[in-house]
């Protein structure tokens, strides 16, 4: 009898257990399935999906939110649904034990970027300032500045095409009513151009829905996992036509804009750039000061941080840097990198996995093995990017090189400039852009957990590799010190006006040659061109020429042949252009300190400059993706100015006599025509 009373025991027991098995894996498995659908909405809010996509993936949401707190009896809530302009914040779904129970309770979500609240000031004071203003025409200039807030600043083009026509209507100024319906138009473009973008982000979300529906289902149902991949390829077919049909939108209004220009020029067309006022300009020359700014936005970062570079190197400047932004990823703050494909070939992927373990989203730009036909095109793109409220661009790329300029011998010389302003989310809206139709987003049967399985594997080998700075040759023409520091304080300008120039040689615009071209054919007094690769195009050069024939004052700063950091071949495709620009009186600088020239600044006759990626050579203008700011202030253009008086005192000029030398010599000579042939390759 006893024994019977022990099984009876020993079975409920049994029984009771087992329900409480089922139940933690019930519970873990519902909790996945809440995880999984608070992620699609989170994502659906972060890529401004259409407000239904937005509604639908909540209701999802909170359907698996439910089931999880019936079995477990958890009391977690989820934000509700608001507009994706509008949201403050996204609390996030807690981490889960493995247990299903939760880890550390409820987080803090991802709050709107700091800048909005400042963007939104900006709009109430011009609009009180128009409220205020009694003459008809001043106030219609003012409502066309705030007709282009609301388009760059909230994205809201028809607001500001409905203020546009009210301009219109009102003004008798010709010049105010074409800005007005040129400005209408170009609104209509950039609404299609973002429809298409949220089309594209919708595709690529559907694609990576479909992948994980394939990833789930086992090889022991065959019918539905080849059903669930040929949905795969389906959605991924979807997705690349929608980011071909982009790029045919690019090249067809970029050659709508070319025909525009026959028959009515102007510099916003031709640029495809529009007059950004009221910014703040800091000047950070060499990276001692650059990099310490880029540390400091990052760590003030609340809502993301966008960067963008040619290079990131695994060495001591680029893990320092990864540091920062996988601790602020691990806050919750949305971090995302785009690297150009071919430099991480170059200079090892390790950091591209370390960073990828630590929670931070980078994308590999223009992979040979999903864009063949672009294998000689880089995205030659440098943007650093906080919350709307401030953004870096200029020369420099991550890693030792930049980033110990006035800090050791070799560290480069190098220009960035720190922005706050407007301008800001023209940056932001270009990066995003690139995200959305970078070759790295086309999802080839890409499983983003076992990206981030090989990732954290590869960690276990992880080494830095300070190998790579370069180190200039051993001349003792070279001034051999570290660079000197030409502002105790990095120099600051306020309410500044600032263009945002992007140029895609994909999409055959001319964006920046049009800009600096013409600068350079009304300058009447003083220009100054400072490139690390001096390999003009013909229109360049005919512009430079022209120039010099006026009495302008023209100036070139360009490395030696012992600080390119490019090599000897293009410094003789380089001098094979000098004995007749000097000729024409045009001023050609080399620079002889011990590191490499890499600024990418010009000045224009004390009204304007610009700093950016676009080097003065034949990649720049026919291959790589560039992007550069145009500061028209005499203020700033002062300060620029002294600035290149400093670095001429790191140069030699070449005088006419020097540069006929190089033609008298058989082999010079040689070396000049021959790599001049194929300078498209520099």
């Amino acid at each position: 009898m006893n024994r019977l009373k022990a099984l009876c025991v020993l079975t409920i027991l049994s029984v009771l257990l087992s329900f409480g098995l089922a139940s933690a894996n019930e519970a873990q498995n519902l909790y996945k399935a809440y995880q999984s659908s608070y992620q699609k909405y989170s994502e659906a809010l972060k890529n401004d999906l259409p407000e239904s996509e937005v509604k639908a993936r909540y209701a999802e949401c909170v359907e698996a939110l439910e089931n999880y707190k019936k079995v477990s009896g958890d009391t977690l809530t989820i934000a509700p649904v608001q507009a994706p302009a509008e949201a403050s914040t996204v609390a996030p779904a807690p981490e889960a034990a493995a247990d299903g129970t939760l880890k550390g309770g409820q987080t803090a979500g991802v709050p709107v970027p700091a800048g909005k609240a400042k963007n939104d000031r900006l709009i109430a004071e011009l609009e009180e300032r128009i409220a205020r203003t009694s003459n008809t025409e001043q106030a219609n200039l003012l409502k066309l500045e705030l007709a282009g807030h609301y388009a760059n600043l909230r994205g809201d083009y028809e607001k500001a095409n409905a203020l546009l026509k009210e301009v219109g209507s009102s003004t008798r100024n010709s010049v105010i009513a074409k800005k007005a319906a040129d400005a209408i138009k170009a609104n209509e473009k950039k609404a299609l151009q973002q429809n298409i973008i949220k089309n594209i982000y919708a595709a690529k979300d559907k694609s990576k829905q479909a992948y994980a529906k394939y990833t789930d289902l086992k090889w022991s149902s065959p019918i539905k996992k080849i059903g669930a991949l040929g949905s795969y390829y389906i959605s991924l077919f979807g997705y690349r036509k929608q980011v071909g049909e982009y790029k045919e939108f690019k090249k067809e209004n970029e050659t709508e804009k070319q025909r525009a220009l026959l028959t009515d020029w102007s510099f916003d067309t031709a640029t495809d750039s529009e007059v950004s006022p009221g910014n703040d300009i800091t000047l950070l020359l060499n990276g001692k000061k650059s990099f310490a700014k880029r540390h400091e936005l990052a760590e003030l970062a609340q809502s993301y941080i966008y960067l963008q570079y040619l290079s990131y190197k695994n060495d001591e400047t680029g893990n320092k840097l990864a540091d920062v932004l996988i601790r602020k990823a691990g806050q919750g703050v949305d971090v995302r990198v785009i690297i150009d494909y071919w430099t991480t070939f170059s200079y090892k992927k390790d950091i591209v996995y370390k960073l990828r373990a630590g929670g931070v989203k980078v994308a590999l730009y223009n992979s040979p093995f999903k864009s063949p036909v672009r294998i000689n095109n880089r995205n030659h793109q440098k943007l650093f990017i906080v919350d709307d409220l401030y953004a870096i661009t200029g020369g420099m790329n991550i890693g030792d090189d930049y980033a110990k300029g006035s800090i050791v011998v070799e560290g480069w010389r190098d220009t960035d400039v720190m922005l706050e302003g407007p301008v800001i989310m023209q940056m932001k809206e270009l990066f995003l852009l690139n995200w959305a139709t970078g070759d790295n987003q086309n999802f080839f049967v890409r499983d983003d957990a076992k990206e981030l399985e090989k990732a954290q594997k590869e960690m276990e080998k992880y080494q830095i590799d300070n190998s790579s700075m370069y180190k200039p040759a051993d001349n003792p023409k070279l001034i051999k010190e570290v660079l000197r520091e030409y502002y105790a304080e990095a120099p600051k300008v306020s309410n500044v006006d600032v263009r945002f120039v992007a140029h895609y040689p994909t999409n055959k615009d001319d964006h920046v040659l049009e800009c600096l071209t013409w600068y350079i054919d009304r300058c009447s007094k003083e220009v100054i061109l400072q490139t690390p690769y001096f390999l003009p195009s013909k229109r360049l050069e005919e512009s430079l020429i022209k120039a010099a024939a006026r009495g302008v004052d023209v100036k070139i700063i360009t490395n030696s042949m012992y600080s390119n950091d490019m090599g000897k071949y293009i410094v003789y495709a380089s001098h094979y252009f000098f004995k007749s620009l000097i000729e024409k009186n045009i001023k050609i600088y080399e620079w002889y300190g011990s590191q490499t020239l890499h600024a990418k600044c010009n000045y224009f006759d004390g009204v304007a400059v610009t700093i950016g990626s676009y080097n003065l050579n034949s990649r720049s203008n026919k291959l790589d993706a560039e992007e550069m700011v145009l500061i028209e202030n005499a203020e700033f253009a002062k300060i620029m100015h002294d600035t290149f008086m400093q670095d001429l005192k790191y140069c030699n000029i070449i005088t006419l006599e020097e540069a006929a030398k190089w033609h008298e010599s058989f082999s010079e000579e040689m070396k000049m025509k021959v790599f001049h042939l194929v300078d498209f390759m520099f």
